[in-house]
Formats: C-alpha cells, structure tokens, sequence
C-alpha cells in the first residue's frame, strides 16, 4: 500500500469506511465540468459524455474500500453500457502513475480510467472521503452523491444505477 502524501489525502480517508447516501449536492443542478487526462495522455472533459448516463467515482489505489468496489463498478459498467452508462474513474493517487496501470490491468477494468494528482476535481465536487462516486444524468446534472464503498452489482446501489439509464 502506497503512504498517503499529502494533507489531501488524509482528508479523503476520513469516511473512506462509513458509506453515506444519498447527500444533498444540489440535485439538478449541471455537474462541475473538467478536464483530465486518461493513462495515454489523451484529455477527457465532462461533456465528452453528454448524451450518456455518468457514474463518476473518485478512488485510490492506496485506499482499501475504493478497491474493493471496483470489480463490481466494471461489472455495472460492462452490464449497462449497452444503454448508456458510462463509468469514469479519476485516480486520485499522487504517487507514480505506473501504480494506477498496475491497478487497472490487475483488475482488467476496461472503463475510462482518468488521473488527478493535484485533486483539482475535489475541490469542484466537494466531498470530504474516498471513495465518493456521483450519478450525473444525460443531461449533465448531478442525480445524487454516494460516499463509501459498496456493491454497486446489488440492491439499491444497483436499482440507482439502473434507473439512471432508464
């Protein structure tokens, strides 16, 4: 496990184990735009995906409960992209890079996979603790905030994500 380097990500431990659903965030409102650059270089901004249905997470290598959802986050993702849901992934990790591809291809997850070293996305999103994933809908508005791990592959997490690419 990677040592935290940095006030930011002692931060984002803080709620890493209690989930927290469904935080008020100003539903309806556009999601924050950005942009950041996948493991290739190659820039990805918010809006590539309008028309999509967006589940955005925020995770770590370093961080136990953001690993431990990711194989069900690519089983979502490979069962639903057929209907418009799009999984995007920004790393958070500050150390090397070669960490987060490890990371990728050990779980062969096949999702966009984006980098934030600086955490600029935190501040436009704000949430205190890792991981925290958000649902934004077709049009770009944020649906709802869900901090802490958990199997997005079952029951209500699932039915959320579900009802987001009806």
């Amino acid at each position: 496990m990677q040592r935290m380097r940095s006030p930011l990500g002692l931060l984002l431990v803080l709620v890493m184990v209690v989930p927290v659903w469904g935080q008020d965030l100003g539903a309806g409102r556009p999601a924050p735009e950005f942009a950041l650059t996948d493991l290739l270089g190659e820039t990805h901004r918010l809006s590539d995906y309008r028309g999509q249905a967006v589940f955005l997470n925020f995770w770590a290598t370093w961080c136990p409960p953001c690993r431990d959802e990711m194989p069900a986050l690519e089983r979502v993702y490979r069962a639903l992209k057929g209907r418009g849901l799009v999984v995007v992934a920004v790393s958070l990790d500050t150390g090397p890079r070669s960490a987060v591809e490890r990371f990728v291809k050990e779980l062969a997850l096949t999702f966009p996979i984006l980098l934030d070293p600086r955490g600029a996305s935190v501040r436009a999103y704000r949430f205190p603790g890792l991981p925290a994933s958000f649902l934004i809908d077709r049009k770009g508005r944020l649906v709802a905030q869900e901090l802490g791990a958990r199997d997005w592959n079952a029951g209500e997490a699932r039915a959320r994500i579900e009802a987001l690419v009806q």
